[in-house]
């Protein structure tokens, strides 16, 4: 019993997340880049070397043909040399059939 947590950083330059993917691709296949504030999904992209894999939880998928070519990725994710104009993204390993849980809470100002 358990669950799994992925391996992953954050990235605030081009320099970052090409390491990061690169990386992480070598380790699994598959990530997962997430934009610092996506919500439900929107913002995410699976980047992937497995031509069948089906992905949930992301608005694309970048597949390349070489793990180095990361030019789309870089554009996807917004980042410069030197900051993040568009925010920080995290890079994480993706894993497939997972499901996100969201929860809220209502914090009354009287505490009731």
């Amino acid at each position: 019993a358990g669950f799994s947590v992925p391996a992953g950083m954050p990235c605030r330059t081009t320099h970052d997340l090409t390491h990061s993917v690169t990386r992480l691709l070598s380790r699994g296949g598959s990530v997962i880049v997430k934009r610092d504030r996506a919500v439900s999904g929107h913002g995410n992209v699976v980047v992937t070397m497995d031509p069948d894999l089906e992905v949930t939880g992301a608005m694309t998928t970048i597949r390349p043909t070489d793990p180095r070519d990361l030019d789309e990725v870089l554009a996807f994710a917004g980042l410069t040399d030197s900051h993040a104009p568009l925010g920080e993204v995290v890079v994480e390993e993706f894993l497939p059939g997972c499901r996100s849980v969201y929860v809220e809470v209502l914090c009354p100002e009287d505490g009731e």
